[in-house]
């Protein structure tokens, strides 16, 4: 019996972090340029029961566990705004925004870009920011400096040769490891949409169902625990 009670303990522990994935979607409904996430499953070691020569023999499993989240690159839906500094990725890519603190370069969906407080004496330059203050890079991958907001901006789109596996920041942010490979200009000019901007792809309707069958999950998860909770009390009373 203590096989299935911690198979039903590390199988609640998992749903329950899957709960926690799934509301973090839910909470980024509104968050403009988020990619909605998903919990990856892995099993736990297996025990040979029967470990004769000539069969595989029987094997016992000791439940799962959370291995990791995987990111829905999907577009979600353009919504128009009006600002000239807003833009929407058409397809593949990424803007290039960079920490004005730490010079670390991040890529994000969300264009919804101002710009910043002039720097010169004339007040004519501006440097063209997120809402979190960080550097929007050119084609050059230098921070772009604007006059005017309606001016034709050389925006930075990229894209990378594997997109899979990119480490997920906050504000709908994504810092590359290596297996994604060099960042690579993209340009068309017909990737951009100038006015608008990425809404969240995050499904409620999707999100809603996931909630009901991990909770569901997660109930039986701790129906098992009890059941073998009473067994395993029973048997100590036969002894």
């Amino acid at each position: 019996m203590r096989a299935s009670f911690y198979t039903a303990a590390t199988g609640a522990g998992a749903h329950q972090s899957k709960l926690d994935v799934i509301g973090n979607n839910m909470a980024n409904i509104n968050t403009d340029g988020y990619k909605s996430k998903s919990a990856v499953f892995s099993d736990l070691i297996y025990n040979n029961i029967n470990e004769a020569q000539e069969s595989p023999g029987l094997r016992s499993g000791t439940g799962t566990k959370i291995q990791g989240t995987d990111i829905n690159h999907e577009n979600g839906n353009q919504v128009q705004t009006g600002n000239p500094l807003d833009f929407a990725i058409t397809g593949q890519g990424y803007f290039a925004v960079q920490n004005p603190q730490t010079q670390e370069i991040f890529y994000t969906r969300d264009g919804s870009f101002a710009m910043s407080q002039p720097y010169d004496f004339d007040g004519q330059t501006f440097d063209l920011v997120t809402k979190e203050g960080y550097y929007v890079l050119d084609s050059y991958d230098q921070p772009l400096q604007i006059t005017d907001a309606n001016e034709d901006l050389d925006l930075g789109v990229f894209t990378f040769p594997i997109s899979n596996g990119m480490q997920s920041i906050e504000n709908a942010r994504f810092l590359p490891v290596e297996k994604n490979g060099q960042p690579q200009m993209i340009t068309q000019e017909s990737q951009l949409e100038r006015g608008y901007v990425e809404a969240s792809n995050v499904d409620l309707a999707k999100e809603m169902a996931k909630i009901i069958e991990t909770q569901r999950a997660y109930q039986f998860s701790i129906k098992m625990i009890q059941t073998s909770d009473e067994i395993e009390g029973i048997i100590n009373s036969l002894r």
